[in-house]
């Protein structure tokens, strides 16, 4: 499979009649590769890359650099087909392809649409298939999804709301970016096929409902997930699917951790955690149903351009201190570290990220100073808690009801025994600090972690309130200072080799981790200086 799987995402918004794979797809545009893909994933049997005469597909598929018009390749569309279509109204050619248009085009091809949706940012990158017939979808997107990083960004969510005036409709007419979904007039159910086997459906999913679709967009692991919108304010329950096979493990592991995390905690923290539904496949692929987690994450909280700093520290405070509270409750062991210990959570993954990566002078010197101060913690107790290994502000929703904790997949790499405290805190810090600081690009976020490493914590509120945060939660569950400036390393260098093992063929110039342990081999003489406690 050579073709990223992300630029197929829009399978998951297919309805398939019988739920078989499509016997004859057309696929128009897209990358090289897709084809073969989509054949692998079963999605059909056979595929033709151009409009075969007569209508002989149950499935057409035109993407958006196809030369051919969606409406022209729908007259190859056979009884009981699907047909599925972009458009970029940034373009010379898609310019006065509006929404309305376009359906009443399909209509004319004997096509029935059924679900329209604006994909953001763009088809190369969709993170997002927002649907343009639920006005509650766009409410969602533009409150809690939509980061208004900018004043041209919160701009423009109040002119698209202005200019909705309660009709989602009229936001189609605008969208840049749009697809659709029709079915040929014989085809009687619409719903998206990996929704149709779900038995907890009809409790969780309204009739006549409508699907969005997100991802985060990071690489193929990445799940999507899909959110059903009826006639409530909000979706009563998420459906995460895996994108390949090679993934499922990330979903069905989810499901069970949070079935075992859930009888762990107590019953007022119990809510903080999304309520498992359902675990099942479809098509090869893991599928989980679970509910939905309402509010902003604090990625566009804190980063909401209007955000004052007191608010992002606010978001801060509650983070940190529901990750104290969690941790005390799921604490493994606190035994005194001997070697054992400091070859197993310390040496052991330096040695990891030395085989992967290789070193340099600096990180070799880091290395040998994480080894000479870990050695200082024999005797020093440090609690060993259930890891959460993604706990980063983009997981982290917060409304009314309080805060709801997100995608517990963690890879295989994330100890299932627990692992030393502080480390999930050290993360969600540092992304805290990148989003604050609206640190959005590679080369500003590897400047933001020298400020946060580097910095006297009184040249700047975002810093001190990141270095108060580490020492409330230190307090809260009796950690010994010391262990701050090995386990610093330690987070990013595992989170490094975890990286590379998730996504081996991406090269090590996109590991962001990898950034963080050269800051570090940098500034070892800060990180290993009183001033850093």
């Amino acid at each position: 499979m050579t073709s990223d799987a992300r630029r197929a995402d829009w399978r998951f918004l297919l309805p398939m009649p019988d739920s078989q794979p499509f016997a004859h797809m057309v696929l128009l545009g897209g990358p090289p590769g897709l084809a073969a893909l989509l054949r692998a994933l079963g999605v059909a049997l056979d595929i033709s890359r151009s409009v075969p005469p007569g209508r002989t597909a149950d499935a057409v598929v035109v993407l958006h650099d196809s030369p051919i018009a969606p409406h022209r390749a729908a007259l190859a569309l056979a009884g009981g087909g699907v047909f599925y279509a972009e458009v970029d109204r940034r373009t010379a050619r898609g310019l006065l392809e509006t929404p309305r248009r376009l359906c009443r085009r399909l209509r004319a091809a004997r096509l029935r649409p059924s679900a329209l949706y604006w994909v953001v940012p763009h088809f190369d990158d969709a993170r997002r298939f927002v649907p343009l017939d639920s006005a509650g979808a766009l409410d969602w997107y533009f409150d809690a999804a939509w980061r208004q990083l900018s004043y041209a960004r919160m701009a423009a969510a109040r002119l698209a709301r202005l200019w909705m005036r309660g009709n989602s409709a009229r936001f189609g007419s605008v969208a840049p970016c749009y697809s659709v979904v029709a079915v040929e007039d014989s085809v009687s159910t619409t719903i998206p096929a990996v929704l149709t086997d779900l038995t907890l459906k009809s409790h969780l999913i309204d009739s006549g409902a409508s699907f969005a679709l997100v991802t985060s967009g990071q690489d193929d692991g990445s799940r999507v997930v899909m959110l059903p919108f009826g006639r409530g304010e909000a979706p009563r329950a998420a459906i995460k699917v895996s994108r390949l096979p090679a993934f499922n493990g990330h979903t069905t592991r989810e499901h069970r951790r949070l079935l075992r995390l859930r009888s762990q905690l107590s019953a007022d923290l119990r809510p903080t955690l999304p309520r498992p539904y359902q675990a099942s496949s479809w098509h090869g692929l893991a599928v989980a149903v679970e509910s939905f987690a309402p509010g902003p994450s604090m990625a566009a909280s804190t980063g909401y351009r209007g955000a004052t700093a007191a608010q992002q520290i606010d978001d801060l405070r509650a983070a940190t201190e529901w990750l104290a509270r969690v941790h005390s409750q799921w604490q493994v062991s606190e035994a005194a570290w001997t070697d054992s210990e400091i070859d197993r959570w310390v040496e052991g993954p330096c040695r990891d990220y030395a085989r992967t990566f290789g070193f340099d002078i600096r990180t070799d010197r880091l290395f040998t100073d994480t080894y000479g101060h870990a050695q200082q913690l024999r005797g020093k107790r440090c609690p060993i808690v259930l890891q959460h290994d993604d706990f980063g502000p983009w997981n982290v929703h917060r409304s009314d009801q309080g805060l709801t904790v997100i995608d517990w997949e963690a890879d295989g790499e994330v100890p299932q025994g627990g692992a030393p405290a502080l480390q999930d805190l050290i993360y969600f810090v540092t992304h805290w600090f990148f989003v604050a600081m609206r640190a959005h690009s590679r080369s500003s976020r590897r400047h933001a972690y020298e400020r946060l490493v580097a910095s006297n914590p009184g040249s700047d509120i975002a810093i001190a309130a990141a270095r108060a945060a580490v020492d409330s939660y230190m307090r809260a569950l009796r950690i010994d200072p010391a262990f701050l400036r090995v386990l610093t390393v330690v987070t990013w260098v595992r989170h490094a080799v975890a990286r590379h093992l998730r996504d081996q063929s991406s090269p090590v110039e996109h590991n962001q981790y990898v950034d963080y342990v050269k800051t570090l081999a940098v500034y070892a003489h800060v990180l290993f200086d009183d001033a850093i406690e």
